[in-house]
């Protein structure tokens, strides 16, 4: 399994995404005090943000992953890279602590940029991911679709066993919370039948 630290700069999310996240639109006209707030979270997410992922490259086989355990959109594939990405647990610890203070909308903010962050670590590595391996399936988590959220526990035991991110076993939310798993599958050509 890979372990990679991304670079400071892929976790700043876009102005517009973050703003979008939060439930505001990227208007000039922003008063002065939501201004500054917005600046704070940005800042102390900035600060905070422990960015990482863990990664394992996986064939579609008897012995790696089973086809059925795969979404609809990934069947075509015969290897599928899984990722786990996370912003640590500081991030949570201060939304947690700004909503104890009932610091809502401080809280409310740095849980948007946060979201975002890690949004832009995933895409970030996704197109990491596709530089070097070529055209790939759609980017799939768990939850979504035809695959139930509750997978991220066993991807996580299975595949990416880690002691950084967990997955509650009943329910497949992950921990921290601001972390994220992904599947991507490419068709390689191998001559071999990988059914």
């Amino acid at each position: 399994m890979d372990f990679i630290i991304p670079p400071r700069s892929k976790i700043i999310p876009s102005r517009r995404r973050f703003l979008f996240r939060a439930g505001m639109k990227d208007d000039p006209d922003i008063p002065k005090e939501i201004e500054k707030r917005l600046r704070l979270a940005a800042e102390t997410g900035t600060k905070l943000a422990d960015p990482l992922i863990f990664c394992e490259e996986v064939p579609v086989t008897i012995n790696g992953v089973a086809r059925q355990f795969l979404p609809r959109r990934l069947q075509g594939s015969n290897l599928v890279r899984m990722f786990v990405s996370s912003l640590g647990k500081a991030i949570d610890e201060e939304i947690a602590d700004l909503s104890n203070q009932n610091k809502v909308l401080d809280a409310t903010l740095l849980d948007a940029w946060a979201s975002e962050s890690l949004e832009a670590v995933n895409t970030w590595f996704d197109r990491v991911l596709r530089g070097k391996y070529g055209t790939a399936t759609i980017r799939f988590s768990p939850g979504y679709g035809d695959m139930d959220i509750t997978r991220n526990f066993e991807i996580l035991q299975r595949w990416l066993p880690n002691d950084k991110i967990f997955a509650d076993q009943k329910t497949g939310i992950l921990r921290p919370r601001k972390s994220t798993i992904c599947l991507i599958g490419w068709k390689i050509e191998t001559g071999l039948d990988n059914e």
